[in-house]
């Protein structure tokens, strides 16, 4: 059992909360505290923490699949990575919202360069003007 996936019990294309579910299930089966005295326990145990360590880790396990001759995986567990066919994963991260936020703190659009407050507001040049906040808990001077 040299193959850490084989020690983990899971397949090359597993995702990191498979391979995170794996280890808790084995650890808490083969853990020094639940088998007092047994060594083979105990080293089964390490083989399965030093498996969790390599496989969690994305450049341990790229390392790793490399080393071992397997295919490289991309982190959602595809077994072609997305870097690979050019296309690059966003892990979750919106582009879309992050506009309209930036949008909505500072008060234009940042590729147009437009305001995007309502006509009847008042127009500030600089959208973060914070002379009247500061005004207003320190007072003029």
């Amino acid at each position: 059992m040299n193959n850490y996936y084989d020690q983990l019990g899971i397949e090359p294309s597993a995702t990191r909360d498979e391979v995170k579910n794996a280890y808790r299930r084995l650890a808490k089966k083969y853990h020094p505290d639940v088998n007092h005295g047994d060594p083979d326990a105990e080293s089964r145990f390490k083989a399965i923490k030093i498996a969790y360590e390599t496989l969690y880790s994305t450049t341990l396990r790229e390392k790793y699949d490399a080393k071992q001759g397997i295919k490289q995986h991309a982190p959602n567990g595809d077994t072609q990575s997305k870097h690979a066919n050019g296309e690059m994963s966003n892990h979750g991260f919106d582009p879309a919202a992050v506009h309209q936020t930036f949008e909505q703190f500072f008060g234009f659009n940042p590729k147009t360069k437009e305001s995007t407050r309502k006509k009847g507001e008042q127009q500030k040049k600089n959208p973060l003007d914070t002379s009247e906040m500061f005004n207003q808990y320190f007072g003029r001077r």
